[in-house]
């Protein structure tokens, strides 16, 4: 019921909100057009879905435009505005290319609480750490094209262990083909530790 905006209409006065559609990769990858359209709007409203929120407030608080960007929480009470836009539609409505899509560098940051209790946790490094994520949600409809099994990689880890290197899984859900596996292998499980992708980018 509210207005699409389209990329023509002014933005100066205006407030509009960016809302996620698709999956936390896809809000992580797109978050960046809410600085671009901060730029031209009054108040950009960030949406994000819960466990981005403290990793999103945390990585707005650094943007030189974090004054007019405000982080909530998808499915809190939304504040009054005249324009939404899908996030993923962000880049055809400020017709991005190849040559403009936004590049800040350093976009995303992990809060200061989360990174000193996980420096802690791993303690001294003596090892080159590798963190490995091998597969995504059960839930989604293409996962048996976008995921593998641990088993796949078993070989190709069990090579790596013999040079010096410490394996640690950032993977939160584990599916019950890979439990036997990973606790078969030296690879540090952290998934009950993970509450949220603030605590994923600190372990980073």
């Amino acid at each position: 019921s509210y207005p699409l905006w389209n990329g023509l209409d002014s933005l100066q006065g205006k407030t509009i909100i960016l809302h996620p559609e698709q999956g936390y990769g896809d809000t992580i990858q797109f978050c960046r057009y809410a600085r671009v359209l901060a730029q031209q709007a009054e108040k950009v409203y960030l949406a994000v879905n819960e466990p981005l929120h403290r990793l999103m407030l945390t990585s707005v608080a650094q943007w030189p435009a974090s004054q007019n960007i405000e982080v909530i929480s998808a499915g809190a009470k939304i504040p009054a505005f005249h324009y939404q836009l899908p996030l993923l539609c962000a880049p055809r409505a400020l017709q991005s290319d190849l040559a403009s899509i936004p590049d800040f560098g350093t976009y995303l940051y992990a809060d200061t609480e989360s990174l000193s209790r996980w420096q802690h946790r791993l303690g001294s490094k003596h090892k080159s750490r590798i963190g490995i994520v091998w597969s995504g949600s059960e839930k989604h409809s293409n996962d048996t094209n976008r995921s593998i099994l641990l088993s796949d990689v078993v070989n190709i880890l069990q090579r790596e262990l013999d040079c010096d290197v410490e394996f640690h899984s950032l993977q939160k859900e584990i599916k019950a083909v890979d439990t036997a596996y990973l606790a078969a292998l030296p690879i540090q499980n952290h998934a009950q530790d993970l509450d949220s992708f603030s605590d994923t980018a600190a372990l980073i």
